[in-house]
């Protein structure tokens, strides 16, 4: 076989043009055995970057984070400010999962994070309903000062009919 090539042949067919060809003899009559049918679509989960807030992942990469780390630990701190991010960091500095990129499940809009309360209550003091507090800072990622910037700018707006509603986990009711 040493010095075997491959050459391309040019070969006529001729077929009849009445000629019926039957193939379903060759459909699928279901997996065989062995083989593994591969996911329904429809049932796998999308992935999509964390939404954060960017100020903060700033400021972990102005102190000397890695800025794919930085996003790690804001996230899993719940954007809940620097000083508790950087701990997170540097408790989980030898982790190698977060040496790759975030990606997290997309959220179905049926529920949503869990704010947090202090939050919730700083909003709460300004004269806003706890049900308002959590529609902004939902819509702000939990950052709490754009939250107040929004809910001051939207002030008079209804929530629509396709916005979630906080899931409270530990009394298992709507706020």
């Amino acid at each position: 076989m040493d010095g075997w090539t491959p050459k391309k042949l040019e070969v006529a067919l001729n077929f009849d043009s009445n000629a019926v060809v039957d193939l379903d003899a060759l459909k699928s009559q279901g997996p065989q055995d062995g083989e593994v049918s591969l996911p329904d679509e429809s049932a796998v989960e999308e992935l999509q970057h964390p939404n954060v807030d960017q100020s903060v992942v700033k400021m972990l990469v102005e102190f000397g984070v890695p800025e794919i780390q930085a996003v790690h630990a804001v996230y899993n701190t719940g954007s809940r400010g620097p000083d508790m991010a950087i701990e997170w960091f540097y408790q989980h500095i030898d982790d190698p999962s977060i040496q790759v990129p975030l990606k997290v499940k997309k959220q179905s809009g049926k529920e949503v994070k869990q704010q947090n309360p202090e939050s919730i209550m700083i909003i709460s003091s300004m004269g806003f309903t706890e049900k308002q507090a959590s529609r902004a800072l939902s819509k702000c990622d939990g950052n709490l000062e754009r939250a107040c910037d929004w809910i001051f700018s939207h002030i008079d707006d209804p929530p629509s009919d396709e916005e979630p509603m906080q899931v409270d986990h530990d009394n298992s009711q709507s706020i």
